[in-house]
């Protein structure tokens, strides 16, 4: 009898325990799918200000989703740009950035970058409005780091973080510019 009441006693703390872990895991289930759509829904409208900063004669833009490549044009419907996100692998993970090129389909409009997790101090340099200008007006087929004979400067300390946004953009700058040209979009 005594046997049953051991085993009784050690089954209740597994029992605790499964009830706190599936109770946690629902609550979780729960705010996530409350906050996903709020996330979501917040990243839309940083893309949309970052973009109407980007191109300040914007009136309207057009995304295809196919190539996911936003046309912007001005007011009298002519097209001023294309912009589209880059995600570079940089130190600490992903860097997702809004890149965008002027209707020549040679030169950079600019670059924003979205989000990141370089290091504070270093990395994350590449938020800053002197590293982000440097790409303003630069040819796409000349882009690299001034170490390899091209016009952007590293960020001191942070040679990984530079060299993974430099070679993230060119190498999605110019196979979207492909895919655009390829399917005759104006």
């Amino acid at each position: 009898m005594t046997e049953k009441r051991n085993g009784a006693k050690e089954f209740y703390p597994v029992l605790l325990v499964t009830m706190i872990v599936t109770l946690s895991m629902t609550a979780l289930i729960i705010v996530n799918s409350i906050t996903l759509p709020l996330i979501e829904e917040n990243r839309k409208a940083v893309f949309n200000e970052k973009l109407a900063e980007m191109f300040g004669e914007m009136d309207d833009s057009e995304h295809l989703e196919e190539l996911d490549v936003y046309i912007v044009k001005d007011g009298a419907g002519d097209v001023v740009g294309y912009a589209f996100t880059v995600i570079g692998s940089g130190y600490g993970g992903d860097i997702d950035m809004l890149v965008g090129i002027e209707s020549d389909m040679a030169t950079i409009r600019g670059l924003s970058v979205i989000t990141h997790s370089e290091t504070p101090g270093l990395g994350a340099k590449i938020t800053e409005p002197w590293f982000q200008e440097q790409f303003q007006g630069k040819d796409i087929n000349a882009l690299a780091l001034s170490v390899n004979g091209g016009d952007i400067d590293a960020i001191s300390g942070a040679t990984i973080s530079s060299s993974a946004v430099v070679d993230a953009v060119k190498e999605t700058v110019l196979a979207k510019i492909a895919e655009l040209q390829s399917e005759g979009v104006p």
